[in-house]
């Protein structure tokens, strides 16, 4: 028997061309879409109707009255996919694509396993694009890993079941990761397949260059370095384990803790830099006394 599967869209003030493609290109890979949309300009929403009535029968909407954040919108599409008894739950970006064939080619990996390691797996994620390419070389034979981004992966609608869904009070970074954590620790990893891509586009990042190093500055807005901040100094706390103790490099791990990328980054070729350099100071402090939800 076929094992259904439902993508669902997270759309916030989203490029409506790049949904329209997603759908194109999902239409021939899943069995139903939901696009979930937290509160986007009208003028969207209305292109974004507009969509249901193009790809009719093949999209459920559901509309948040405000914008409850990624996690948020990502726990009412995978609440309306299991409505739908999936078997499969696909989370994706309003910004992403699925090349053709991704989800078929992520299927077949999975299928290649025996079935002692199809237990132990929850979620498939394809490769997908950076800033500075692909995230694994394309023609790499599928792996198993501690944990994957959300979008564009197929998770089992049985790991939702066990473990819960995502972290609404991070409201937005990290969610993908604290995700990872409870489900490595319940026993189901990740299947990364290389030959299936996803079209991936964070932000809008610039390529930068400092001595020898080539660099993706996400140049994000200060209240976005508060979040990223905030949460991983929470979850450093709370997922100790997992993030230093558990897997190599563990030394450098503790730098990144310690000298985080992203704001060197900032401070050196991006603009606002107090302002970004006081939200980090103040996400930090909030996360590590564990103070989460909203940026008010």
């Amino acid at each position: 028997m076929a094992q259904k599967i439902v993508a669902s869209i997270l759309s916030w003030n989203p490029d409506v061309g790049t949904v329209r493609r997603s759908l194109t290109e999902l239409k021939r890979q899943v069995d139903h879409v939901v696009i979930c949309d937290n509160n986007s300009r009208p003028e969207l929403k209305k292109e974004l109707e507009d969509l249901g009535r193009e790809f009719s029968g093949f999209i459920t909407f559901v509309w948040n009255k405000e914008n409850v954040g990624n996690a948020g919108g990502l726990n009412c599409g995978v609440k309306a996919a299991l409505d739908e008894n999936a078997y499969w739950v696909m989370p994706i970006d309003d910004d992403s694509v699925p090349y053709p064939n991704m989800v078929a080619t992520m299927l077949a990996a999975y299928n290649m396993l025996s079935p002692n390691e199809q237990d132990g797996v929850g979620r498939v994620a394809p490769n997908y694009t950076t800033a500075k390419g692909l995230a694994f070389p394309e023609n790499g034979d599928p792996f198993i890993s501690d944990g994957a981004i959300s979008s564009g992966e197929i998770v089992k609608a049985e790991l939702y079941k066990k473990i819960g869904l995502y972290q609404e009070d991070l409201f937005v970074d990290c969610v993908d990761s604290e995700f990872s954590h409870r489900a490595f620790r319940a026993g189901a990893r990740s299947l990364i397949v290389p030959k299936a891509v996803l079209f991936h586009q964070a932000g809008e990042p610039i390529i930068r260059k400092f001595l020898w190093i080539t660099a993706a500055v996400p140049n994000y807005p200060p209240s976005r370095y508060y979040y990223i901040a905030r949460n991983n100094a929470y979850l450093y706390i709370r997922h100790f384990n997992e993030y230093f103790l558990h897997g190599a490099n563990k030394s450098s791990k503790i730098w990144v803790f310690l000298i985080p990328r992203y704001l060197i980054k900032a401070i050196l070729f991006e603009d606002r830099k107090a302002a970004k350099i006081r939200m980090v100071m103040r996400g930090t402090w909030d996360g590590l006394r564990g103070k989460l939800g909203k940026l008010k």
